[in-house]
This record gives structure tokens, C-alpha cells and sequence, in this order.
């Protein structure tokens, strides 16, 4: 039953000391589709810094995580403010409404073409940049430059 799997999880999660270490694996649970259309859940025991970047499914109330070497974890429950707190001692940062980054992955932060308000971010180990909200540019101008990642 995935409502007591998520308890479960949720129990050894407050169980577990302050300062979250950054060696152990992020458990993920996300949906699949087998190959006779039915929905299944696979969980995933994800190294953080194999994280690229989070995404909101915007048909579905899920996440999409993007890993290094182009995997993609689709159909992920939670919300990017729920990630972002578990997880903001490892480098994750909101940069926009829809996603979260790691932000040992940005690469770059650059004002999109011809707008000069407007910044994206280019990622390491992803060919994909990320738009960022101008209320979350202050706090990721402000992290980068101290190197808190």
C-alpha cells in the first residue's frame, strides 16, 4: 500500500539526525509505464549529486527529475518546496516556480537573448537551460557568489 510505504518513509526521515549526509542516497519513487500500459512504482536510490535539475509536470500533480547522463525520473509525488526542504543542505535551490536546481550543476547564468532582466541558467551534465524567476535571482546571484553549493 503506498500510503503505508510513504509513512514508513516518512518515520525513518524524522528519524534521521539534523544535517542530512550528503554520501547517502536520495530514495525516489516514480511511476512507470510497463509494456502492457499498466502503471507501476519503481524505487530509485539516487546519489544527490546525480541530480540535475527538478521539474513540475504541469498536466500532473508530479516531478520530473533529470539525472546526469540524460536519465529522467518522471512521475516523482511531492512538491518542489517539499524538495527543496529536504534537501537545500545538499545545493538545491528554487530558481523558478517550477523547478529546482542542484546547484553544483549550474554552469552558467546568463540574461536570455535580447532581454536583459531576464536570466536562465546552463547546466554541466545537461544540454537544457532553466529559465529563473526574477524574485528567486537575488537568492541564486547571492549563493553562487559564496560558493554556497
Amino acid at each position: 500500500d503506498d500510503d503505508k510505504v510513504d509513512e514508513a518513509l516518512d518515520w525513518i526521515r524524522k528519524k534521521q539526525p539534523d544535517g542530512i549526509n550528503p554520501r547517502k542516497r536520495i530514495v525516489v519513487r516514480h511511476r512507470i509505464t510497463n509494456h502492457y500500459d499498466e502503471h507501476e512504482w519503481h524505487t530509485e536510490f539516487i546519489d544527490p549529486a546525480d541530480i540535475v535539475f527538478i521539474a513540475k509536470n504541469k498536466a500532473a500533480n508530479t516531478l520530473r527529475l533529470q539525472l546526469s547522463g540524460n536519465q529522467v525520473l518522471d512521475g516523482v509525488n511531492g512538491t518542489i518546496k517539499d524538495w527543496e526542504q529536504k534537501y537545500a543542505a545538499l545545493g538545491f535551490l528554487q530558481i523558478h516556480r517550477s523547478h529546482l536546481v542542484n546547484l553544483k550543476q549550474v554552469r552558467s547564468l546568463k540574461p536570455r537573448a535580447g532581454e536583459n532582466e531576464v536570466y536562465k541558467v546552463a547546466l554541466k551534465d545537461s544540454c537544457h537551460e532553466m529559465a529563473v524567476g526574477p524574485e528567486y535571482l537575488p537568492v541564486l546571484r547571492e549563493r553562487i557568489h559564496a560558493g554556497q553549493f
